[in-house]
C-alpha cells in the first residue's frame, strides 16, 4: 500500500505542471500571434483575433488553436499594449517545456490569474504522466490551486488513479510553486499491477508527508481484501494504519457520518502449497 500512496503524492507534481504551463503562458514579455488565414485587429473593441491554425508564442511557451483572441488595453504610449485576457477555440494545445495541455477551449484572464481548459477529453502530458479530465482543468493563481473535473484519470506506467475531482494547493516559495496539499474526491480508485485501493476521499499533506484514504476503504490484492473506514500512511516513517472509525476531526471537516458498527475486516487467501500443517511423519 505504501507504493500506492507514494504514487498519489507524486501526482501533485503532475498537477503542478498544469499551473506552471498557464503561468508561463503570459509573463508580461513580447507575445507573438500568427495564423494561416488572417489576423483581425479591432482597435475599437481592443481585440486581436487570429484565425486558422493560430499560434500565440512567448519564450518557451506557446498556445495553438483554430482561433485565438487577445483582449488588450492601451497603456498610453504609442506602441504599448496591456493584454488582459486570452481565449482559444478549437483543438487547443498549450506547451511549456516538456508539458502539453490540450482541450476544446481555453480561457486565461491575466488580471485575475484565472485560467481554464475545457472539453470532453482534456489531456495533460508531462514527464511520464498522462492526466485526462472529462470536463475541465482550472488554475487560480491567487488562491494557489489547480483542479481537474470530470472523472479524472492519471496514468504513470502501469499505475493509475481515478477520482471525480483532483485538486492541488500550492504556495509561492522563491518564485516557484511549492505543493501544500493534494486532494482527490469522489469514487477514488488507485490501481497498480499488485493491488487496488478504493475509497471516497484521498488526501496528502506535504508538510507532514502523511497520506490518507477515507470512507469505505477497501484494499484488494488478488482475492485477499482489507476493509476499514480510514487508512493513514506516514511517508516519513514508512508506516501505515487501517482504522475502524474515521478520526473525529476529519469526519467533522469532511462532513462524513460515522459508521457506529465500524470494524476493520481482513479476508485472506493463502497461496496453495504454501504452508504445511500436516506435522512430521511417525516412526
Amino acid at each position: 500500500m505504501i507504493r500506492e500512496i507514494i504514487f498519489t503524492a507524486c501526482l501533485a507534481m503532475v498537477v503542478m505542471a498544469m499551473g506552471e504551463t498557464w503561468a508561463q503562458q503570459y509573463d508580461g514579455g513580447k507575445l507573438e500571434i500568427t495564423a494561416d488565414k488572417e489576423v483581425v485587429w479591432n482597435r475599437e473593441a481592443q481585440t486581436m483575433t487570429a484565425l486558422g491554425s493560430a499560434k500565440a508564442a512567448q519564450g518557451n511557451a506557446s498556445l495553438e488553436a483554430d482561433e485565438i483572441s487577445a483582449f488588450y488595453s492601451e497603456d498610453g504610449s504609442k506602441s504599448g499594449f496591456d493584454i488582459r485576457k486570452i481565449t482559444a477555440r478549437g483543438s487547443v494545445v498549450l506547451k511549456e517545456g516538456t508539458s502539453t495541455l490540450s482541450g476544446a477551449e481555453a480561457n486565461y484572464d491575466i488580471a485575475s490569474g484565472q485560467a481554464e481548459v475545457s472539453g470532453s477529453n482534456v489531456l495533460l502530458v508531462t514527464d511520464g504522466y498522462r492526466v485526462t479530465a472529462g470536463s475541465r482543468m482550472t488554475y487560480d493563481s491567487a488562491a494557489g490551486v489547480v483542479r481537474a473535473y470530470g472523472r479524472v484519470k492519471v496514468v504513470q506506467g502501469d499505475d493509475t488513479i481515478e477520482s471525480d475531482t483532483l485538486s492541488a494547493y500550492f504556495y509561492n516559495s522563491a518564485g516557484r510553486m511549492t505543493l501544500s496539499r493534494l486532494e482527490a474526491d469522489g469514487n477514488v480508485v488507485i490501481t497498480t499491477p499488485d493491488e487496488t485501493i478504493t475509497g471516497s476521499l484521498a488526501r496528502y499533506d506535504a508538510s507532514s508527508r502523511i497520506a490518507t484514504m477515507t470512507e469505505n476503504v477497501v484494499i484488494s490484492q488478488g482475492q485477499s481484501r482489507l476493509q476499514g473506514s480510514h487508512t493513514e500512511v506516514n511517508l516519513e516513517t514508512n508506516t501505515s494504519r487501517l482504522f475502524a472509525d474515521i478520526p473525529e476531526a476529519i469526519a467533522e471537516e469532511e462532513k462524513i457520518q460515522q459508521n457506529e458498527n465500524g470494524r476493520v475486516k481482513g479476508t485472506f487467501y493463502p497461496k496453495q502449497g504454501g504452508l504445511d500443517l500436516s506435522g512430521p511423519e511417525g516412526p
